[in-house]
C-alpha cells in the first residue's frame, strides 16, 4: 500500500483553501470557488492545518471562536437596541 504523498501543488491548494476558510468562507463556498466538492474543500483545510505547528492551529481555531462570539455579541446588541427603540413611548 502506498502512502499518500503531498505534492507542492497540493500543498498550495490546501493552503489556499485554508486561507479562504480563515477569511470566513464556508466549506461549500470554498468548494464553489475552487471547483471541487465540499468534502474536498474540507479535506484540503484539514491537511493544511495538519501541516502547521499545533500552536498555530490552536490560534487559528481560537480566532474562529472569537470571531463567532464577536458576531453574536454585535447581533445581540443590535437586537437589544431595536427592542428598546420599539418599546419606548
Amino acid at each position: 500500500m502506498t502512502k499518500f504523498e503531498r505534492t507542492e501543488e497540493q500543498a498550495h491548494l490546501d493552503t489556499a483553501a485554508l486561507r479562504l476558510r480563515s477569511l470566513g468562507f464556508s466549506y461549500q463556498a470554498i468548494a464553489d470557488q475552487m471547483g471541487v466538492t465540499k468534502a474536498t474543500a474540507y479535506n484540503r483545510c484539514q491537511r493544511a492545518l495538519a501541516a502547521i505547528p499545533a500552536e498555530a492551529v490552536d490560534e487559528f481555531r481560537a480566532s474562529k471562536v472569537s470571531a463567532s462570539t464577536c458576531y453574536w455579541r454585535k447581533r445581540w446588541r443590535r437586537l437589544s437596541r431595536k427592542r428598546r427603540a420599539h418599546s419606548s413611548p
